[in-house]
C-alpha cells in the first residue's frame, strides 16, 4: 500500500538550480521578459511593478542582500537533501513552477520525467522509461482529443475552464 512518507516544496524552483551569478545578473534579465499582473489579474509592466515596489527595495536588492539570500537558499537545499535522504523514499515526485523564470509559454512544458538512476539501487529499469514515455503521450493524446470534442461539440464547463490551462500550462 503507497503512503505519502514526506512532502516539500517551494516556489521559483528554477532558482534552486542556479548559481550566485545568475541571481546577481542573469534574472534581472528574465524580469523583464516576464509578464505582470496585479492583484484583480490585470496586466502590468515591469515599470508598474517597480513603481509599487516597497520604499526599502534599493537595500533589498543590492548584490549583498542577494548573495545572503542565496547563501540561505544554498543552506535549505543542504537541509532538503539530508531530509530527502533520511525519509527512506521509495519514489520522489517533484513538482515546479517554472514562472516563466527559465521557459517561455511557447516552450513551457506540461510534465517533466527524470529518468536517471533510481533512489536507493542506482539500477536503471527500461521498463520505467518506456512507461514513463507512454503515460506522457497518453496524456498529450487525450488532451488534444478532449480540446477537438469541447471545440467540435461547442462544450464548456467551470471546471474545464481552470482545469485544461494548468494541463496544458500554456
Amino acid at each position: 500500500m503507497a503512503r505519502v512518507a514526506a512532502a516539500f516544496g517551494s516556489s521559483h524552483s528554477v532558482m534552486l538550480a542556479a548559481e550566485l551569478q545568475d541571481w546577481l545578473r542573469g534574472f534581472r534579465q528574465s524580469d523583464l521578459r516576464m509578464k505582470y499582473y496585479d492583484r484583480e489579474g490585470r496586466p502590468r509592466s515591469y515599470a508598474d511593478v517597480l513603481a509599487g515596489a516597497p520604499p526599502d527595495i534599493a537595500q533589498l536588492i543590492t548584490d549583498e542582500a542577494i548573495t545572503g539570500r542565496f547563501n540561505g537558499v544554498q543552506d535549505a537545499m543542504k537541509r532538503l537533501k539530508s531530509e530527502i535522504a533520511s525519509a527512506k523514499l521509495d519514489v520522489l515526485i517533484i513538482v515546479g513552477d517554472d514562472q516563466h523564470e527559465l521557459f517561455q509559454d511557447q516552450h513551457m512544458p506540461s510534465i517533466g520525467i527524470y529518468y536517471g538512476e533510481s533512489i536507493q539501487a542506482g539500477a536503471r529499469a527500461e521498463w520505467m522509461r518506456f512507461t514513463a514515455i507512454a503515460i506522457f503521450l497518453i496524456a498529450a493524446v487525450s488532451d488534444g482529443l478532449d480540446g477537438y470534442v469541447a471545440r467540435h461539440y461547442k462544450q464548456r464547463s467551470a471546471l474545464g475552464a481552470i482545469l485544461d490551462p494548468i494541463a496544458d500550462k500554456g
